[in-house]
Formats: C-alpha cells, structure tokens, sequence
C-alpha cells in the first residue's frame, strides 16, 4: 500500500477526534485544569488620545478658498433688541374664578390698565374719617321721632335697626332686648306680655334704669332681632324633645339649613347636632340620613375622628351599599389629604350607583379641589341632570350647580359657567337656601370675564350696592368697582371682604395689591401683596404680582425666586413662565429662557409678543430657523407686530442679506412715519439700519508679521533715528538697543483720518528695559522744510520708567497743558503681553478718543480737532522714548486696525 493514503487516513482520524472532542457531550465532568486566572484589572486604552485637539479648532476669518488677505469685514453685529412689547399684568381672579393655568387667558390686562390714575392715599382714608361719619350717623339716629320724611330712606333705616335690636311698636317703634325667658317661643296672636329692655340705638345703652313690662293692650306687633341666630332659635325652639316621628323630614331639612349658617353663628352646628341625634332617636325606618348628617355636623365642626367613626359604624351596620356614606366618607378623606382611600371611596359609591346624583356631586368636588376640572365636570353634570326634584332637597340642587358652575369657570369655560350661575340663582330666587347671594357673586364673576352679549348686559344692570355682607359678594362688587374706576368703592368693598372671611383674606388681599399699584400707591401694593402671601403661601397669582412687583423695583432675584414658586405650584402658569424667560434672555441665560419660552407658547400658542421675544433669544443663540420660524408665527398671529417685523429684519442681517435687512428697517420707518420721529420704534430702525451700513462700511487690518526675519515691512514706517532698532524677529517686531542721544523711536503706519477707527497691539516691555517709556500713539504731523516732521497734535497712551499708566493730550504745538496724566488702570507688568488699544468713538462731527489697557477703558472723551478735522493723515503705531543712555527692550504682535474701506 502506497504510503500517501496512509497518510491520509491518519489525518482524517486526527481530524475526526478532535472534532468530536469539541462537539461532544458538554455535561461530562470536565477535565482537571490548572486554576484559571483571575483577573483584577486590565489596562484600558485611553480613549481621548484618539480625540482631536479642540486647542487646534481652527476659526477661520476668510472663506476657505478664497485667496489670503490681511483684511476682513468686521463681526456682525451683536443682536440689538428692538422696543418689545411689555408684558402683561393679571387681574386678580375672584372667588369663583378661573384655576391658575386659565390665568394667562382670561385675567391678561396692561400693567397700567386705560383707566389708571393717580389716587395716593387711597389706603389712608382713615381712622378720622370714619370717626367723622360714625359720629354724624350716630347724631342721625340719636333721637328716633327725627327718622327721614322719605318714606324709602325711613323704611331703609328700621329695617338697618331691626337687624341690630329686638322691638316693640308702640305709637313708635322702640328698639333694644326682650328679655322673655320664652323669646324664642313668643307668639303675637297669643298677646304675651313683653318684659322690654329699650336702647339707645346711638350708643347701645338703656334709655331707662330698667326694663318695662308690656301687655298686649299696650303694643300693637313686636320682633326679634332679623339675625342668623334668631332664625336658627325660633326654627329650633319648633322641634320638640323628643322629636315626634312626623315632624323628622322636617327636622333634618332645618338641621341642613342651619349648616349652610355655620360660618354665621357657631350656635349653627350645636343645633343641627341636635337634631340629627333626635332624629336618630325616632329613626324607626334606620335611614341613614341622620347619621349621615350628623357626620357631616362633626367635620365641620373638626371633629374628624368623630365624624370618622360615625361612617363606619354606618357601613358596619347594613348601609355598606348605600353610595351616600361611600361619598361622605370620600369627601373625609379628602378633607384629612388621603386622596388615594377618597378616589377608592367615590369609585365604590358609583360602582353601587352609578347614576346617583350624591356620589357625582362628591367625585366631582373632589376632583376640582385637585384641579382636574374637566374630569371633574364629567361627573358635575351627571349630577346636574339626575339632581333631586323633591321641595326638600332644595339645598342640594343649588349646591350641584353651583359645584358644576364653578368647575366649568375654573376649567376657562366662562361664557358656559355664565349660564349655570344664572340657573343657581334661579333654583334660589327667594333666598330659601341663603345661596343666592353667593350665585349671584359667581354669575357677576363669569360676566366680568365672559365676551356674551347677555354678559354684558348683565355687567351694565349690576347694581353699585352689595346684596349682604357675605365674602363673595364684597370681592365681586369690589372688583367690578375697580374694572369701572370706581376706586373709593373697590377699597371699601375688599377691605370689608377682608374682614368677612379670615379664611378667604388672601383673595380680597390679592386684589387690594392690585388695586394699590394701579392708583399709584406702590409701597401700599407690596405690603398687600405679602400679606395675601403670608394667609395663603400657595397661591400662585400672590407669587406672580410679588415678582412683578420685584421686578418694578429691580430685585431681580426676588423676581426669579417668586416665579419660580409660582411655577412649582402651577407649571402652565404662561405668565410666571414668559417673566422668567424674559429675566433669563435680559441676563444673558439665552438656552435656559428657550426652554421657559417654549413651554409658555405651548399653553398659549396665540401669544404673539411671546412667539417674537422667543424669536429674540433665538437669534442670540445663533438659532437662525427657530428664530425665523417665531418670527413668522409671531406675524401671522399679528401681523403688525412691530418686534417680529423688526425680528424678520434682524433675521436678514443676521444671514448675511445686508441689503435686505436695511430694506426691511426702511419699511418700518415708513410705515410708521405718522406716529412721529421720536417713535421709539422708528429711532430704533433708523439708529439700526444707519449701524449695520456703518458696520459694513468698515474692515479690519491685521498684520502678526509671520513673516521673514528682518525688515518689517507690509507698509510700516520706520521712524528710528539714533538709538534703539525695529526689527522683525521671530513673529514680531523688536525694538531693542540704547539711547544714543535720547528721543523717540517708532513704528506706525497712516491712514487718512475719515478712515481711521481703531489701533491695538499685543506689546510686551522686555526685563532688559531701563527707564524708558512705550506706548501707542495717534498723530497729525506735517514736514518741515528740512524734511523732518513735527507732530501738531497727538494722543498718547504709554507707561512710564515708573511703571505707571499716563496718557498725554496734545492739541495743538503751542499747548501748554499737554502733560503726562498719570490715569487707573491694570497693571503693566514686565515680560508679558497687553494689549493696549486707541478707539475713535462718536461720529464724524463729534468724535474723541478712548484708549484702552487690557481690554478696560483707562480714559474716555480725549480731544483733538486736528486729529479728527485735519486733511493731514494719521500716524499711529508704538513709540519707545527715553534720555541717552536708557535702554529700550520692547516688542509687539497681533496688530488690529479698524479702518474705513
């Protein structure tokens, strides 16, 4: 056998086994290895050595393949704002009003509204005056067989009495205290005898020594005092104890009624207390209407753990189904803040009945109180349309739309909640409930904010008198009084509102700030201001009129800081959100005013001034196709948007088209012509337009003499003399040597004076310098008939053998006063480059000159006719001079020089 396929076979075997080797069994035992290695650390490449050396980006000052010029056209110009749009103020929203989100939409109004004026001392109308007119009305009343002949004004002024004193009529009415142990029970028909107390309506004390029995013989009617407490009494005083089975419906409606009265008299709740035990007592059908109310009497009475257990035991003892104690247990819940068991409650109440009209009434509350009010209005008005339609249940009715007319005006839906206030009002035409007044309150809110013709009119019927003294209505007079100017007014009706409701004081607070500052009367709007904050640190439009308030009186950091906690509590609140943009773009945050700038235009997308500032602070971020893109949406939402016109122009210049931006500023003069030259707006155009040709007009020369060694060249002159040498050394020039026979050596170049803007160098004063001075220069020189030159006027900035910054005027040869003034500045150091810099500034009929030091204005406003006026040229380059003998060991680089094409 040949020995090739040998060969063959014994490989392919090979092959074959170590194949299956690998392709084997892998659950076999493996085999004993040496212990593997374990690896603590490795060595990892460095990954920014693979990076490019942003030292060496290079910024280029010339098109790529255009050919090299020691010339450029200046920078553009910085972005200059044109006159914006002044952002707006916000009404202060009522009682009823819409939820901060809403704000930016429906309170907006100029901060100085058309009708402002100067009313100071609006807030000290005091304590003298109301002494004053108390003491006249107390002389009034003193005596009263003088009431008024008019029969309205008579009948006005008892009815004022009977709501302060109980009376008897006699030939006359006599006012002051029935003292009956039985008062409350006294019935005229019945001809009680009256044990009078009389009073002096002035003064409040008894007309006689005692009081005087009167017999019905003697009187012809009598009353009790027309107060919340008397109704409350008389209707209670009706009830038996124990309460007669009949008369329970009866009871538990008055026991409702009495808790609408709870803010009036805390005899409120001990009553309705009562009445729901009695009626609990005689409750042989076990409704759960007493217990229910009798809960509800402990929380608002704030005793929750109470009221907690009275729920409880109703759901232990065979109400578990009834949606009413599911609801009322929800509405604890959310009093006491656990909002996750109050949401679990209501949804049990609606998955027992879906259509009951309580359980939606109390999701919907809930929900509105957490500011969700279209949620919330989803279940008011399941509770609207299935709303109880027995005489008794009156109460409830006007509570459902009244919750539903107020969701629908925190939702922004105002011309919608201006119709529902009006079916309130109508479901307590007679005062029954005692919500009428509170209906009518909402209904004059949704009016003030509503553009309904039947608004309006509403608005024009509404009467200068508050219907009674409850909050809601003092805040809505109050604020109606302020949109019509009627100042005096609008103060008394808040400051009453303040003291109605201490719970509510921050509302009528809120408003008296507002009220403050557009009267004229700024300490008095702060001080309102932080007193509404301090009764309610969560309001957000407090926040806002602090920070605007901060912002009037240049606190920008209380500004920022309240409209941030304003925006913690409310984040769509568009107004906090354009302020704090607008501070952001004015300190120069640009990035961080995009983002406040685009989410307020994302609430409000209609806000044209906002869509142009945003525009703005685009075109400082370089932003060029946001800024267009704001810009257009700015005008298309109004097109004669002064700032967005200007914008657009801006826009031009900004992408290069020149000539157009100019076209487009020429068009706004124009345009505007009728409003006057002193427009703020043409001055601005014109001032820009003439700004951007200037610009344009002029280029810059830079000369950092990377060049061959040796002579300097590229049209310097050389004015050396005997002494210290200019060369070219090394990318940049020297000027080194001694002081042969003392004076100057320069290096300068000439440039007619219409042309010449600005000269600045990088110069360096060497270790090896003795008692020389070096420094710039700017000349207007002549030759004299020996072909030197002799300088006739000349600015010089330089620092002396001393090492102190002086600068020398010389106006003409002949001036006298042309010393070396020393000036403030930075330091000169030795052995390291500054830059030291001579600007023309002003225009060609009233220009001077300002020299800088290391980028800080050292002297401004130097003079010089001849320098400016003169047909001569212009020298201007670096001078080193010094006494014979003195060294001179300087040089300089990166020459800038700003000229005229």
């Amino acid at each position: 056998m040949r020995k090739e396929p040998i060969v063959f076979l014994v490989f392919a075997a090979f092959i074959g086994w170590k194949s299956s080797e690998m392709l084997g069994d892998t659950t076999r035992a493996p085999r004993d290895r040496a212990k593997q290695k374990e690896y603590i650390n490795a060595y990892l490449p460095d990954v920014d050595l693979a990076l490019a050396d942003t030292s060496r980006d290079a910024t280029f000052e010339r098109d790529l393949f255009a050919p090299p010029s020691p010339t450029s056209p200046l920078p553009a110009l910085p972005v200059r704002l044109p006159p914006l749009e002044p952002l707006t103020a916000l009404a202060p929203p009522t009682g009823w009003g819409p939820a901060p989100a809403h704000y930016g939409k429906l309170l907006r109004q100029p901060v100085m509204p058309a009708n402002a004026s100067e009313e100071p001392g609006l807030f000290a109308i005091g304590a003298a005056d109301d002494v004053e007119a108390g003491e006249e009305e107390a002389a009034e009343v003193l005596d009263l067989e003088e009431l008024p002949d008019d029969p309205d004004a008579r009948a006005a002024r008892i009815a004022g009495f009977k709501k302060q004193f109980d009376w008897i009529y006699l030939n006359s009415f006599r006012f002051g205290r029935i003292l009956n142990e039985d008062r409350y029970t006294l019935d005229v028909a019945s001809g009680p005898e009256i044990d009078f107390l009389e009073l002096d309506p002035a003064t409040g004390a008894p007309r006689f020594g005692a009081s005087v029995k009167y017999g019905p013989d003697r009187y012809d009617e009598f009353g009790l005092v027309d107060s919340p407490l008397t109704t409350i009494e008389v209707g209670f005083a009706k009830f038996g104890d124990p309460l007669l089975e009949t008369r329970m419906d009866a009871a538990l409606a008055f026991a409702e009624r009495c808790l609408l009265l709870r803010n009036e008299t805390p005899r409120a709740l001990e009553v309705a207390a009562e009445l729901f035990r009695r009626a609990e007592a005689v409750n042989t059908q076990d409704s759960p209407r007493p217990r229910l109310g009798l809960a509800r009497t402990m929380e608002l009475g704030f005793q929750l753990d109470q009221a907690f257990e009275v729920y409880q035991d109703l759901l232990t003892s065979g109400h578990e189904s009834n949606p009413s104690v599911h609801a009322r247990l929800g509405s604890l819940y959310a009093t006491l803040r656990m909002d996750g068991m109050a949401r679990t409650s209501f949804e049990t109440a609606l998955k027992i009945a879906r259509t009951d009209w309580e359980a939606r009434l109390r999701f919907g509350e809930f929900l509105s109180s957490l500011g969700l009010h279209d949620q919330a209005l989803e279940h008011l008005r399941e509770a609207v349309l299935r709303e109880p339609k027995a005489p008794e249940d009156k109460p409830w009715r006007v509570e459902i739309r009244l919750a539903n007319a107020g969701a629908l005006l925190a939702a922004g839906r105002v011309d919608e909640a201006f119709d529902a206030f009006a079916t309130a009002v109508s479901a307590d035409q007679a005062n029954e409930v005692g919500r009428r007044a509170e209906a009518e309150a909402g209904q004059l809110s949704a009016a003030r904010l509503s553009k309904k013709p039947a608004a309006k009119e509403f608005l024009a019927a509404a009467g200068t008198e508050a219907a009674d003294g409850s909050f809601d209505v003092l805040l809505a007079q109050g604020l109606l009084a302020m949109d019509q100017g009627r100042w005096e007014e609008s103060a008394q009706a808040l400051a009453l509102a303040v003291n109605s409701d201490p719970f509510r004081a921050h509302e009528a607070l809120r408003a008296l700030s507002r009220l403050a500052e557009i009267t004229g009367n700024p300490e008095d709007a702060a001080t309102f201001a932080s007193d509404a904050l301090s009764a309610n640190p969560s309001d957000p439009w407090t926040l806002f009129q602090l920070g605007r308030l901060a912002e009037r009186d240049g606190d920008e950091g209380q500004a920022r800081n309240a409209y941030r906690a304003a925006l913690d509590l409310e984040l769509d609140f568009a107004p906090a959100l354009e302020r704090m943009g607008a501070l952001l773009h004015d300190a120069g945050e640009h990035e961080a005013a995009e983002r406040y700038y685009d989410r307020a235009v994302s609430i409000e997308p209609d806000a044209a001034a906002v869509w142009s500032r945003r525009g703005w602070n685009a075109l400082s971020l370089d932003q060029l196709d946001l800024a267009r893109t704001s810009f257009d949406e700015a005008r298309r939402l109004q097109p004669t948007l002064e700032s967005a016109r200007a914008g657009l122009a801006w826009w031009n210049y900004a992408s290069g088209e020149t000539e157009e931006a100019i076209t487009l500023f020429g068009e706004i003069v124009d345009d505007r012509r009728a409003v006057g030259e002193e427009d703020r707006v043409v001055r601005y155009a014109e001032a820009t337009a003439a700004a951007i040709k200037d610009n344009d007009a002029k280029e810059v020369f830079r000369d950092r003499f990377d060049r061959t060694n040796g002579r300097v060249g590229n049209g310097w002159t050389l004015d050396q003399g005997f002494g210290p040498l200019a060369d070219l050394v090394e990318g940049h020039v020297e000027i080194q040597g001694n002081q042969d026979r003392g004076g100057r050596t320069r290096v300068f170049r000439s440039l007619p004076p219409d042309r010449f803007i600005a000269f600045s160098a990088e110069i360096t004063v060497g270790p090896e310098a003795k008692g020389t001075r070096v420094g710039l220069f700017i000349s207007s020189e002549r030759l004299r008939s020996g072909g030197a030159s002799e300088v006739q006027s000349e600015i010089t900035i330089s620092r002396s053998r001393d090492g102190d910054l002086q600068v020398r005027v010389l106006k003409a040869v002949t001036d006298e006063e042309a010393v070396q003034r020393t000036v403030n500045g930075p330091v000169w150091p030795i052995g390291e480059p500054i830059n030291v810099a001579i600007e023309r500034t002003g225009d060609d009929l009233d220009s001077a000159f300002t020299v800088y030091v290391d980028g800080e204005p050292v002297a401004a406003g130097l003079e010089s006719d001849r320098l400016t006026a003169s047909r001569t040229p212009v020298n201007f380059g670096v001078f080193v001079e010094g006494e014979t003998g003195r060294r001179a060991d300087v040089s300089f680089d990166n020459v800038r020089v700003v000229r005229r094409k």
